[in-house]
């Protein structure tokens, strides 16, 4: 497989083959919180506030945080507009 390098920065879109195994995705517009916002289905207040790839241990790190203040629906009865009152962090692999 061969791995992907997302950039952050980038005015256009292409692919560079790079050392032969690794490409470099430069989207035009939109830095990789943003993809993978857009790949999660993420909306307001959801957001992904990290992302880190750490090609030694193959691992990608993505976090995911709400806005300050966001309203959610009650997981219970449904009603909008409820605000978050406890968080915890979570990890899954």
């Amino acid at each position: 497989m061969t791995p992907i390098r997302f950039h952050p920065w980038g005015s256009y879109a292409s692919v560079e083959r790079v050392r032969g195994t690794v490409l470099t995705i430069i989207l035009g517009g939109m830095d990789s919180k943003e993809l993978f916002a857009l790949a999660f289905g993420l909306s307001k207040p959801w957001y992904v506030s990290l992302n880190e790839l750490d090609p030694v241990k193959r691992q990608l790190e993505i976090g995911i945080d709400f806005e300050r203040g966001g309203t959610f629906c009650c997981a219970e009865c449904g009603r909008a507009g409820c605000k978050a009152y406890d968080t915890e962090e979570r990890s899954w692999r």
